[in-house]
């Protein structure tokens, strides 16, 4: 669960506008000059929001512990897969029980794999509902925190970094890029993640991932 800085899974899309409120320290002023379009900016660091939550950080570690746990019944169903092609070598084909042995065999293959599937299929689910879930924790932080502070836009603030030298690569990404610079007193990533980690803090612990 736990995203690096160039955030390969799919989850989500460097560039997403968090589109709750951006201003920066002073006036904006819109086409026509209206004083009453001046607003106020800010951005946020998602990634370092996600990478520093609290709930990210448990959510990770219950992942692992469910991953753990299936890596063991994972290696249970093989070893009774290699002991039941252990038996069928072991038999002669003239055997009258090696086409029940044969059946049984292909059986535990396949219900493996469907297993595999499944179990896969359960916790890429998981994945995608809690990543949303903390996503809309954060959206809910920051405008709350936006509201308070009188920001009109928040951005989302990334790192340039530079992955191929491709140039339609290199253009594709500048071309995502939302944010080209901001400054320090208009990043409020702490506050975003202060506020996140002690609202989650301040409630029970429970049990979020669920793998059937």
């Amino acid at each position: 669960m736990s995203m690096a800085r160039t955030w390969p899974t799919g989850v989500f899309v460097a560039g997403i506008v968090v589109a709750v409120g951006f201003t920066a320290r002073g006036p904006l002023a819109a086409q026509g000059g209206s004083s009453a379009s001046r607003g106020r900016v800010a951005c946020v660091d998602v990634v370092k929001v996600f990478n520093e939550y609290q709930r990210e950080k448990d959510l990770e570690e219950e992942m692992k512990q469910e991953r753990d746990k299936l890596e063991l019944e994972a290696a249970r169903r093989k070893q009774r897969i290699d002991a039941a092609k252990a038996v069928l070598d072991a038999m002669s084909l003239d055997d009258p029980t090696y086409a029940k042995k044969m059946r049984e065999l292909l059986e535990l293959n396949i219900s493996t794999r469907n297993w595999m599937d499944i179990t896969q299929a359960a916790m890429a689910r998981e994945v995608g509902v809690w990543t949303t879930t903390v996503y809309k924790e954060i959206l809910a932080v920051v405008e709350t925190i936006a509201k308070e502070r009188e920001y009109d836009l928040v951005f989302y603030r990334d790192e340039f970094q530079v992955v191929s030298m491709d140039p339609a690569e290199v253009r594709e990404q500048i071309r995502a890029r939302k944010l080209i610079y901001a400054s320090a007193a208009a990043d409020i990533s702490q506050a975003v993640l202060d506020k996140l980690n002690a609202d989650y803090r301040a409630k029970p612990r429970k049990k979020m991932i669920s793998i059937p």
